[in-house]
C-alpha cells in the first residue's frame, strides 16, 4: 500500500502536503510553547514580566530580519535542504530553552527560533518545563528527518527540477526591487500591526486568564480556543472559495480567511 502511494504522482502530493503540514506544526508547537509556561519560567529563572515579554517577542524580530535573506536562500538552494535546516534550527531553539539558566541564555534560545500550545498533558507527566522543551526538540527533529525523507523522493525531485527550469529570472537587486513595490510596503506595514496584536495577545493570554482566577491548566485550554476557531475559519474559507461564483462570495471567503488568520 505504501509503495502504491509513494509511486503515484496524484497520491504522493498528499504525502508532500503532510510533510509541509508536519513542518509547520513543529513551528507552531515551539512558537506557542512558552506562553502557558510563563509563571513557571519566571519563577525558576527569577524574571520580571518585562524581561519575559522581551524574551517572548525576540523571535519575531529575528523572524522579520531573516525573512528576505531566507527567501533569497530558497531561490538559490533546493527547498528540501533549506526547509530541513529551518526545522532543525527550531529543534535547536527548543533544546537550548531546556538548558536555559538565566535571561540571556533563554533570550538567545528564543531568538534562534526566529531563524527557522498549551501542554496540559505533557507538562504534569514530565515534571518541569525544561524537560518539556527537550522533548519538543526531539519531536521537531523527527519531523525534520521525516521531511528530508519525503523531499528526497524521486517524484518531488523531478517536480523541483521542472519548477526551477520554468522560473522567471531574478532581478539583479531583489531586496530593493521588493521593497520598492507599493503593495509590499503596505503588506509590511499591516504586518507590524498584525504581529503586535496577534503575538502580544497569544503570548500573554494564558497569564491574563490566570490573573482572573483560572488555574494554569484552565487558562491553557481557554487560550487555545482562538487557535481552534482560526483553523476552522481558514478551512471554511478554503471550502467556500472553491464554490465562489461571483465577487461578493469570493470576498466573503477571503474575509473569513482573514478572521481565521
Amino acid at each position: 500500500m505504501l509503495a502504491i502511494i509513494l509511486g503515484s504522482t496524484s497520491m504522493f502530493r498528499w504525502v508532500v502536503l503532510f510533510g509541509v503540514w508536519a513542518a509547520y506544526s513543529a513551528f507552531g508547537l515551539v512558537a506557542t510553547s512558552l506562553a502557558p509556561l510563563v509563571p513557571l519560567v519566571e519563577q525558576d529563572l527569577q524574571l520580571s514580566h518585562t524581561a519575559m515579554g522581551s524574551i517572548m517577542g525576540a523571535w519575531q524580530l529575528t523572524y522579520i530580519a531573516a525573512a528576505i535573506p531566507c527567501g533569497l536562500l530558497l531561490d538559490r538552494y533546493p527547498a528540501r535542504y533549506t526547509l530541513t535546516l529551518g526545522i532543525l534550527l527550531i529543534a535547536l531553539s527548543a533544546l537550548l530553552r531546556g538548558f536555559a539558566t538565566d535571561y540571556t541564555s533563554l533570550l538567545f534560545a528564543v531568538m534562534l527560533f526566529g531563524l527557522g500550545g498549551p501542554h496540559t498533558v505533557l507538562l504534569p507527566w514530565l515534571g518541569d518545563w525544561q524537560t518539556l522543551m527537550i522533548v519538543l526538540s526531539v519531536v521537531v527533529s523527527v519531523v525534520a528527518l521525516l521531511w528530508l525523507l519525503i523531499a528526497n523522493h524521486s517524484l518531488l525531485l523531478a517536480s523541483e527540477s521542472r519548477a526551477h527550469a520554468s522560473n522567471a529570472p531574478t532581478p539583479e537587486r531583489p531586496t530593493r526591487f521588493l521593497l520598492g513595490q507599493r503593495t509590499v510596503q503596505i503588506v509590511l506595514l499591516m504586518s507590524v500591526g498584525v504581529f503586535l496584536f496577534n503575538h502580544g495577545l497569544n503570548n500573554w493570554l494564558p497569564e491574563l486568564l490566570k490573573g482572573h482566577g483560572m488555574t494554569l491548566i484552565e487558562a491553557g485550554y481557554w487560550a487555545a480556543i482562538p487557535t481552534v476557531i482560526g483553523i476552522l475559519l481558514i478551512a471554511l474559507s478554503a471550502l467556500l472559495r472553491g464554490f465562489a461564483t461571483d465577487y461578493t462570495s469570493l470576498l466573503f471567503a477571503v474575509m473569513l480567511f482573514g478572521l481565521g488568520g
